[in-house]
């Protein structure tokens, strides 16, 4: 950045009238060059002395923080939290909802524990598995968030070098799913924990309130990505937004609108807890684009098969058929 260079002036306070409109005020003047020499705050006329002179300046530039590097939890820290799950007022509505034996699972997947003063501790860990950052929020008994209790990190803030990644990251690790496991994106933790107990099939993670970057979005790469948004104009602008960054990247993904005509904030994490109870989560699972992803030499093989055997292709689209691999025989 290129240093600014600053006149150093002095304000008469009253001492000195404006030569140009009188004023007592808005004068201020050059040190070292007289009262006469200066500029007018109030009409913004100036008296400045020739260019011979020689007017002291003061050079300064700003200084760019330097970025610190990225910054972990450790394991003993996470453990002190992964416990009271009886004073928890979001793992006794999960346990309400989806039994005991479910809600350990999803407490484990996650790894959720429990701040000191009731909240939630939602651990964010990366591909690495390396522990980011805690998201603290709070809820009542009916799942709902707690009004005027504002999520925090705990103190891990980013200019400490503490850096969010997606909430369920660690899942995308190899041998966690099989890599042609379709990936749900949603925007809070919450709703990511659900997800996850009613369909344990896919992979759930969350944006977590912020908005999803380059450097966040990497971590999806080859994988196929279905975007839940909320049922309201800044979810699905939100949503827009991911879909462009992902699209960037090379990665699929897909906008799928669960409520397209309605704009009531609809609490996705309810509906899906609806679905789970009526056995009827297949509404969303039937709606998972598929993935060709066969390799560029099968593709040509299957093209040219399907050329020559339009019947074939016929039966293939009437019966819903998945081609998963091409061989020669």
């Amino acid at each position: 950045m290129e240093p600014r260079e600053t006149t150093k002036f002095r304000f008469s306070g009253g001492g000195y009238k404006c030569p140009y409109c009188s004023s007592g005020t808005g004068w201020s003047y050059l040190r070292n060059h007289g009262k006469e020499f200066g500029q007018c705050f109030s009409c913004g006329k100036k008296n400045f002395p020739g260019k011979n002179l020689n007017i002291p300046t003061q050079s300064y530039a700003l200084k760019e923080k330097p970025l610190l590097p990225d910054k972990y939890i450790s394991e003993e820290i996470v453990q002190k939290s992964l416990k009271c799950y009886d004073l928890n007022p979001f793992v006794l509505f999960l346990e309400s909802q989806f039994g005991k034996d479910g809600t350990q699972k999803v407490l484990s997947q996650f790894r959720i524990g429990t701040a000191k003063n009731g909240g939630t501790v939602f651990w964010y860990v990366d591909k690495a598995r390396n522990v980011r950052k805690p998201k603290v929020v709070y809820y009542n008994l009916d799942g709902k968030r707690i009004k005027g209790k504002k999520p925090n990190f705990g103190g891990y803030t980013n200019d400490k070098g503490y850096r969010l990644c997606l909430f369920g990251e660690h899942q995308l690790q190899k041998n966690y799913f099989p890599v042609d496991t379709p990936v749900f994106m949603v925007e809070s933790e919450k709703t990511a924990c659900i997800g996850y107990l009613a369909m344990p099939q896919y992979i759930w993670v969350a944006i977590g309130g912020d908005k999803v970057n380059l450097e966040r979005a990497n971590a999806l790469k080859g994988r196929q990505v279905i975007i839940l948004p909320d049922a309201d104009e800044p979810g699905r602008k939100g949503s827009e937004s991911t879909s462009q960054i992902l699209t960037k990247l090379s990665i699929s993904n897909k906008i799928l609108d669960l409520f397209p005509e309605r704009n009531d904030k609809t609490d996705l994490a309810d509906y899906i807890i609806s679905l789970h109870h009526t056995n009827k989560t297949e509404v969303i699972s039937r709606q998972i684009p598929v993935v060709n992803t066969l390799p560029e030499n099968k593709k040509v093989m299957l093209e040219v098969l399907f050329h020559n055997n339009p019947i074939l292709w016929s039966l293939t689209e009437k019966l819903g058929l998945v081609v998963k691999d091409v061989k020669l025989t």
